[in-house]
């Protein structure tokens, strides 16, 4: 089973995760804070045009659920934001993250949080593991 490690637990990388994770590999996932999906969490606006986008790309590589659990603590739908379309919504930024992160989990993905990657091990010109600040876990 191949092993894969994520780093970086905003939105991208739990998608990249969790799709990991569906095409049958080892999955985990580390994030340098205490919580999930980075910028999103304070942003509690979604699908803007460049958030519509994403979220079909997303979709498409196999992490759609994710938008599935923003819009499950939507607060208000079809805000008309200025400079976008009107199918943006708002959701609740204080319950986004800890939905998002029991829908990785539930994925399959182990997530580590309060980590850092600060190093990457290489043999033979090929990944091994990444370095943590304060032990390594097997990569690749």
């Amino acid at each position: 089973m191949a092993r894969v490690i994520v780093v970086g637990g905003g939105l991208s990388g739990c998608g990249a995760a969790v799709a990991a994770k569906k095409a049958g590999a080892e999955v985990t996932l580390v994030e340098r804070t205490d919580m999930l999906i980075g910028v999103a969490v304070r942003a509690g606006e979604t699908n803007g045009n460049g958030w519509l986008v994403g979220q079909h790309e997303l979709r498409f590589l196999g992490g759609g659920e994710l938008f599935d659990t923003l819009a499950s603590v939507k607060l208000h739908d079809h805000v008309p934001f200025p400079d976008a379309a009107k199918h943006g919504y708002l959701y609740d930024a204080g319950r986004a993250e800890p939905a998002i992160r029991k829908t990785v989990e539930q994925s399959g993905v182990k997530v580590i949080l309060e980590m850092r990657v600060v190093d990457v091990v290489k043999e033979n010109g090929r990944l091994r593991a990444v370095k943590l600040e304060d032990w390594k876990i097997g990569a690749c």
